[in-house]
C-alpha cells in the first residue's frame, strides 16, 4: 500500500522528470503482479490519470499515451482484463471534469486503449473466454451501450474507432465465429437502443463502414484485401440480422435500419458465396492439373526406360553383324553439282553513224567480261558526225577557206556566236545566187571571207 501511495504522488508530480521515472517504476512493478485487487488498479489509474493530465504539448502527450496504453501488453493476462475495465471506470468518475481543452489528448488515449485492447486478443489467439470478459465491458461495464448513464460522447466515440483500430490491430484474419461474437453488443444496439443518434453511428461507423472497405477493395484491384473483410462472413450477418428482425420486443422506430442492413448484406452474402465456389473450383482444377503433370511425368519415365531399353538390343545386333568392304568403281565417280548460278550471255553491241561507215561488235564470254574499247569507239562515231556537219556543199568545188583569227577575235566569237552564225548565213546565201550567175570570182571570195 505505502509503494502505491508513493506511486500516486510521483505519477501527479508537477515535474515531468518525475512523472517519467514513476511511469517506468511502476511498468517494472506491474509486470510481475498477478494478485491486484480492483481498488489497487483504481488508485493505480488515478494517478495515471493526473499523469497524463499534466503532460503538456502533443509529442510529449502522444508519447505518454502509448506509454500508458502498451501496459496491457506487459502486465500478466490474468489482470488484463481488470486493468481496462479499471481504466474506463476512472474515465467515466473523471470525465466531467475534463474541460474541451484536453479533450483531444483523451481521446487519441482512448484510441490507443482499444488498439492495445485487440493487440492483447490477438495475442491470446482470440481465446473465446477472454473475448466474451472484454466484450463485457460494451454489454454490462463502463461502456455500456444501452446504459443510459454513460456519457454518450464515449459511446459515440467507441464505435467510430472501433473498426479502424481492430484493422490496424490484427495481423491476420479473426475467425468468423469470434468475429461475428465481437460484433454481438452492437446488434443489441441497432435492435433495442432508444437513442437515435447512436444507433445510426453503429449502423454508418460499423456496419457500413465494413461494406465500404469491401467494395472499396473491389474497385482497386491492386490493394491487398484487409484481414477485417476477411474474417467477416456476410451470410453470418445476414442470418443474424434475420433474426434480429423476427424478435417481438425490438423497438418500431428501429425496423428501418435493421431492414436496410438485411438488404445490403443479402446481396454481399450472395456476392461472397458465388467468389467462395469461384475459387474453390479454382483449386479442385489447379489439384486436377497436377495430377496430370504428375501421371504424365510417370508416363514419360515408363516411356524413356522401355526406348533405352530397345535400344541397347539394337546396339547388340548391329555390333554381331559382320562389317562388309564397300567397293568403289573407277568409271561410276561422284558427279560434283555445280550449284553456282550461270551469268546470262551478253548479247552484241553495235553502234552504227549516220552513214553506217563502221560497226563495232563486242562479245563477251559467260565466264568473265573482257575489257572492250567501246568507249573510245563511240567518241571517234561522234567526232565523224560532227566533221561531216561542218562540211559546204557537195556541190562546192573551191577550196575551203578556214578563218583563223586571232585570239582577241575567238575571244568575241565566243562571247557574240550569234551574230557570227547570223551573218555566215547570210554569206552562204549570197554565195550560191552568184554561182549560179558565174559573177564571182576566187579573189572576192577570199577578201568576203577575211573581213568578216
Amino acid at each position: 500500500m505505502a509503494q502505491q501511495n508513493s506511486f500516486g504522488k510521483a505519477l501527479a508530480s508537477a515535474d515531468k522528470k518525475v512523472r517519467d521515472k514513476a511511469v517506468k517504476r511502476l511498468s517494472k512493478y506491474l509486470s510481475n503482479k498477478k494478485d491486484l485487487s480492483d481498488l489497487d488498479l483504481l488508485k493505480l489509474w488515478k494517478g495515471l490519470f493526473y499523469c497524463f493530465w499534466m503532460s503538456d504539448k502533443p509529442l510529449v502527450q502522444q508519447q505518454l499515451s502509448e506509454k500508458l496504453a502498451s501496459l496491457i501488453l506487459k502486465i500478466p493476462d490474468e489482470i488484463v482484463i481488470k486493468f481496462i475495465e479499471t481504466f474506463w471506470k476512472e474515465i467515466r468518475l473523471e470525465w466531467t471534469g475534463i474541460d474541451r481543452l484536453r479533450l483531444d489528448k483523451f481521446y487519441y488515449l482512448f484510441r490507443q486503449i482499444h488498439l492495445n485492447s485487440f493487440k492483447f486478443l490477438e495475442k491470446v489467439n482470440w481465446d473465446i473466454t477472454h473475448v466474451i470478459k472484454y466484450l463485457d465491458i460494451f454489454t454490462d461495464g463502463p461502456l455500456s451501450l444501452l446504459d443510459q448513464t454513460v456519457p454518450p460522447s464515449l459511446l459515440y466515440h467507441a464505435c467510430e474507432v472501433f473498426i479502424p483500430e481492430l484493422e490496424k490491430a490484427i495481423s491476420k484474419p479473426i475467425p468468423s465465429s469470434v468475429f461475428i461474437e465481437i460484433l454481438e453488443p452492437f446488434f443489441d444496439v441497432i435492435g433495442f437502443c432508444s437513442n437515435d443518434i447512436l444507433v445510426e453511428k453503429v449502423v454508418e461507423e460499423l456496419f457500413l463502414n465494413i461494406v465500404n472497405i469491401y467494395e472499396n477493395e473491389e474497385a482497386n484491384e491492386e490493394e491487398e484485401e484487409s484481414n477485417v473483410v476477411k474474417s467477416c462472413n456476410f451470410k453470418d450477418i445476414y442470418e443474424r440480422l434475420e433474426k434480429l428482425n423476427n424478435e417481438p420486443l425490438v423497438l418500431k422506430k428501429n425496423f428501418e435500419n435493421i431492414e436496410s442492413l438485411i438488404i445490403v448484406f443479402k446481396g454481399l452474402s450472395e456476392a461472397q458465396g458465388v467468389l467462395q465456389d469461384e475459387e474453390g473450383n479454382e483449386k479442385n482444377e489447379e489439384d486436377d492439373d497436377e495430377n496430370k503433370e504428375v501421371e504424365e511425368e510417370k508416363t514419360k519415365t515408363k516411356s524413356k526406360g522401355m526406348a533405352t531399353k530397345k535400344a541397347v538390343k539394337k546396339t547388340t545386333k548391329k555390333n554381331t553383324k559382320k562389317e562388309q568392304p564397300i567397293e568403289i568403281n573407277e568409271d561410276e565417280k561422284p558427279v560434283k553439282k555445280n550449284n553456282k548460278k550461270r551469268k546470262a550471255e551478253v548479247e552484241s553491241i553495235e553502234i552504227d553513224d549516220e552513214n553506217k561507215e563502221d560497226e563495232v561488235e563486242f562479245i563477251e564470254s559467260p565466264k568473265k567480261k573482257r575489257k572492250t574499247p567501246a568507249r573510245a569507239a563511240k567518241k571517234e562515231a561522234k567526232s565523224k558526225i560532227n566533221t561531216k556537219s561542218t562540211e559546204t556543199h557537195d556541190k562546192a568545188k573551191e577550196e575551203i577557206i578556214v578563218i583563223n583569227g586571232s585570239d582577241e577575235e575567238k575571244e568575241k566569237k565566243k562571247t557574240e556566236p550569234k551574230k557570227v552564225i547570223k551573218k555566215i548565213e547570210n554569206n552562204n546565201k549570197k554565195y550560191e545566187n552568184f554561182k549560179d550567175k558565174d559573177m564571182i570570182s576566187e579573189s572576192s571570195l577570199k577578201f568576203n571571207n577575211n573581213n568578216n
